[in-house]
């Protein structure tokens, strides 16, 4: 009678033994993980056990690794063969390469780009205005990294601000604003920048906008005067006209004014038989009215009056 022996498959999930392995029960066979697999560490050989071997499980995927140097692959990210992954940045003073968006993992179980270049130190710009950086903290050369301190120096025909002696670098940049480190001068020559500064040209806009006030003010304020000096002007020539010819050689009372005329700039009272003439129709005019109990006339005019009766002398109003 035949007793049957057992044997271990040839292949059993993700394994597949030697080909000179006898697969009988105690056998040892060497062995080789499936396509995506990989042996665990440690494991060299399998044994077998009746149908099984031991350890029955020597193969595992294979996976590309999820963190790397300042980073790692985003959560929902299994790292399998194949599959294509975002990733981030952690470490401190670290930003993703703009130029990488994903990651896709290799059957070899490395990422298909280098990890070394997915995430990149963060720099403050190497370059100043009209300047240059000479020397960080430890006397070397500026490194720009992130916590660094540099000093720096100004072109030539450039002021340095005095307000700033070193440049910090932070994670958003220069903690200065490095567009007022270096700064041109007022009084700036034409030879070395070929144009006037804004301050200049400022000062000159406004010094030609206050003469154009002051012409302006200048005319109108003549102007003003002489629309004064033409009414004044005409005012005289009313009261110098042939009915407000005025003489200041006498004063007259108000009460006793009808006793008067004026005779060639002369008053002549009219009341004494000595000094009466014929009547020339006459009458009297002030020149103004003063402040008092009565009214001195400074001043008469004789204005004939061709209708008025004989022996009648009129007072204007």
């Amino acid at each position: 009678m035949f007793h049957l022996v057992p044997h271990c498959p040839k292949t059993l999930n993700r394994i597949v033994v030697s080909t000179d392995c006898q697969r009988m029960n105690g056998s040892e066979c060497k062995f080789a993980c499936k396509q995506g697999y990989k042996t665990r560490p440690g494991v060299e050989k399998v044994i077998c056990n009746g149908a099984m071997y031991t350890p029955d499980d020597p193969c595992e995927a294979i996976t590309c690794p999820r963190q790397f140097n300042q980073g790692r692959v985003v959560s929902n990210c299994a790292g399998m063969i194949g599959q294509r992954c975002d990733y981030e940045c952690t470490g401190y003073g670290y930003k993703k390469n703009k130029n990488i968006s994903f990651i896709q993992c290799t059957e070899s179980g490395t990422w298909s780009r280098r990890t070394d270049s997915l995430c990149q130190q963060i720099t403050c710009p190497k370059e100043i205005p009209n300047g240059v950086l000479v020397k960080g903290s430890n006397g070397l050369a500026c490194s720009s990294a992130i916590g660094s301190r540099c000093d720096f120096e100004c072109n030539s025909g450039f002021l340095k601000d005095p307000s700033v002696q070193s440049l910090y670098c932070l994670v958003d940049g220069w903690a200065q604003d490095i567009q007022t480190l270096c700064i041109v001068p007022l009084a700036v020559s034409s030879e070395h920048h070929g144009q006037a500064h804004p301050a200049i040209i400022a000062i000159g806009v406004g010094a030609g906008v206050s003469i154009v006030i002051v012409i302006i003010f200048i005319f109108l304020r003549r102007k003003s005067i002489s629309s004064k000096f033409a009414l004044k002007r005409m005012e005289e020539e009313v009261m110098s006209g042939p009915e407000m010819q005025m003489s200041t050689r006498f004063s007259f009372d108000e009460d006793r004014v009808d006793d008067y005329v004026q005779y060639d700039n002369y008053p002549v009272n009219i009341n004494d038989p000595n000094k009466r003439k014929e009547p020339n129709q006459l009458s009297l005019t002030p020149k103004k009215t003063c402040t008092g109990t009565s009214t001195k006339y400074d001043s008469a005019i004789a204005i004939p009056r061709p209708h008025a009766k004989e022996n009648t002398w009129n007072r204007m109003p």
